[in-house]
């Protein structure tokens, strides 16, 4: 009896041994994969970090903070997302979040910010129209080589432009060039500037040199092709929109300027008609909705009398993108060759009310804004008109300008919301729908 006590006792021993061994491994691997599955996770936010820096230097904001968001739910404490983040929201223009974003950086870094940080509290103050004020920091961070010198400049340039200060930003462009000299994009900037002052052919050596050093940016080259268009530099067009063809088979602005490109030509040499009508069909293949190339084809139809081809394609290009005014006038003149001359007489009445508003809608950014840029009557003005010529996109760009002044303003957290809910962005508009009833006594 005692041997077989004893010997139970052993195999007790012997189990609680193995059981405490398998136990052990159990909380090893258990540990192991908690912190393979933490690694992961780190693993993805860091990529989804990385993935927003490439995208903010390709000027891609949205895409950007969606990245960033997504590495935020990670790594909720993590400073340089909330940088990131008020980086991406200064670049696309929403300045009051970008503040937000800044200081929950802060916060994180016990109220100590980053040299980083305080050079993207510069950039917004500049921004909100103290330039003068931060001008020597900024000027000091470029001189002394940072990093962000030409991220510094291009915000100074945007600055002056916005201002209209067209010489200021070509001095800032000279500095630029001077620290850079193969710039592309210092170049393309110059060019516009130069074809706003109506200097176009010197626009056009500066857009040659933005291509020189940048052959692959599509759009450095297609700005280069629109003005040697308008000037009729159909030669040396030509070129240009084949290497993009070649080089850059997807991108549907070549296909459509190469059809307007053939088209100008077509009335001195017939056959490129043909090749025009040719490619804008592929395009609309290819992309159905296409209200350019609709247009465009329509416009074709139209001089080869094909007077039913056109309309319908008038009218579909108008209902797709309603804010190209002379769409409206070429529809009004295909619907009179048609006959249906009080329908074309009421097109062409709206056409000339459209292209008045227009006018005014320039007058006002360009004359009323600059005069007293302080007063909100004037971005309220700019944001109705661009709205009432379908233009949303380019009226919450004048209203979120006159939130920065007017920031309780109801009227202009009324018009950010119908013109957030054009834009198909609900969130928003809900957000300044809240706001002007929070500020319904101002």
């Amino acid at each position: 009896m005692f041997r077989l006590r004893r010997s139970t006792q052993e195999n007790l021993k012997q189990v609680s041994f193995f059981n405490r061994n398998r136990l052990i491994k159990l909380f090893l691997g258990f540990i192991f994969f908690i912190g393979l599955g933490v690694a992961t996770l780190h693993f993805y936010a860091n990529n989804q970090i990385n993935k927003a820096k490439d995208l903010l230097i390709n000027n891609r904001m949205s895409e950007a903070i969606e990245h960033l968001h997504r590495a935020e739910k990670i790594k909720w404490n993590d400073p340089e997302i909330y940088f990131l983040l008020g980086r991406a929201e200064r670049m696309r223009g929403q300045y009051s979040q970008a503040e937000a974003e800044l200081k929950k950086a802060t916060k994180l870094l016990n109220n100590k910010p980053t040299e980083l940080i305080q050079l993207e509290f510069m950039l917004l103050r500049a921004l909100r129209g103290d330039l003068s004020e931060v001008y020597p920091n900024l000027e000091h961070f470029i001189e002394s080589g940072h990093p962000d010198r030409f991220l510094i400049l291009d915000t100074i340039i945007s600055i002056y432009l916005y201002k209209h200060y067209y010489n200021l930003a070509l001095k800032q462009l000279d500095v630029w060039l001077s620290l850079d000299p193969t710039s592309g994009k210092a170049y393309h900037r110059k060019g516009w500037i130069l074809e706003s002052l109506q200097q176009r052919v010197e626009a056009i050596e500066a857009y040659k040199k933005a291509v020189e050093y940048e052959p692959d940016q599509p759009d450095y080259r297609m700005q280069l092709i629109i003005l040697l268009v308008d000037m009729k530099r159909f030669t040396e067009c030509t070129e240009h929109i084949n290497y993009l063809l070649e080089h850059f088979p997807n991108y549907s602005k070549a296909w459509y300027f190469a059809g307007k490109l053939w088209f100008s030509q077509s009335a001195l040499e017939p056959e490129y008609l043909d090749k025009a009508r040719d490619i804008l069909n592929k395009l609309l293949v290819k992309e159905p909705d296409n209200d350019g190339a609709m247009a465009l084809l329509g416009e074709i139809e139209y001089q080869t009398n094909q007077f039913v081809e056109a309309e319908a394609l008038l009218r579909k290009a108008i209902e797709l993108r309603p804010s190209e005014l002379p769409n409206y006038h070429l529809l009004s003149q295909i619907l009179v060759s048609l006959g249906k001359n009080e329908e074309g007489e009421k097109l062409l009445n709206k056409y000339e009310k459209l292209r008045k508003l227009s006018q005014r809608a320039h007058e006002v950014i360009n004359k009323v804004i600059p005069k007293n840029p302080r007063n909100p009557a004037g971005y309220i003005e700019a944001g109705e008109t661009y709205l009432q010529i379908f233009r949303p996109d380019e009226a919450i760009i004048w209203v979120q300008h006159g939130l920065e002044i007017a920031p309780q303003s109801q009227k202009l957290h009324l018009l950010a919301a119908e013109t957030y809910q054009q834009l198909n962005r609900d969130k928003d508009a809900e957000f300044h729908t809240a706001l002007a009833k929070k500020y319904s006594k101002n």
